[in-house]
C-alpha cells in the first residue's frame, strides 16, 4: 500500500481529477495478479479504497448489473474496464488510464497506458 500512497500523493499535485474504478463481483477476470489469492486482492483493493477516500478522491466499484452503451451494446457487468469504456462514451471521462488495452475492447476511443 506504500506505493499506492505515493501515486495518491503524486495525484494531488495534477492538473486533472482521477476517478478510480474498481471492478465488482461480477467481473469473473482477475488480471492485475494472478498470483496473488482471493483474499490478498481483497484485503489490498479494501486498503486502497480507504487510501483513495482519505485523499479524497472519486472512486466506484461496478455492480452486478449489465449495462448498455451509447450504441445499445451490453457491457460485461462487474467489469470495469466496460464501465470505463461506458463513461467516456457518454461524455464522462477525457481519458481511460489503465495498465492494459481492455477498455478499448468495451468502446473507449482514448486511452493512455501507464
Amino acid at each position: 500500500l506504500r506505493c499506492l500512497f505515493e501515486r495518491l500523493t503524486w495525484l494531488l499535485n495534477v492538473n486533472f481529477t482521477p476517478i478510480f474504478v474498481f471492478d465488482g463481483p461480477g467481473c469473473v477476470t482477475q488480471v492485475f495478479s494472478p498470483a496473488a489469492s482471493h483474499e490478498q486482492m481483497l484485503a489490498i483493493r479494501e486498503g486502497f479504497m480507504r487510501l483513495i477516500s482519505a485523499f479524497g478522491f472519486p472512486w466506484r466499484q461496478v455492480c452486478l448489473d449489465s449495462t448498455t452503451n451509447a450504441d445499445g451494446n451490453a457491457q460485461a457487468p462487474g467489469d470495469a474496464d466496460a464501465e470505463l469504456a461506458r463513461c467516456q462514451i457518454e461524455g464522462l471521462l477525457d481519458v481511460v488510464v489503465s495498465h492494459d488495452g481492455r477498455a478499448l475492447l468495451f468502446g473507449a476511443f482514448a486511452i493512455v497506458s501507464r
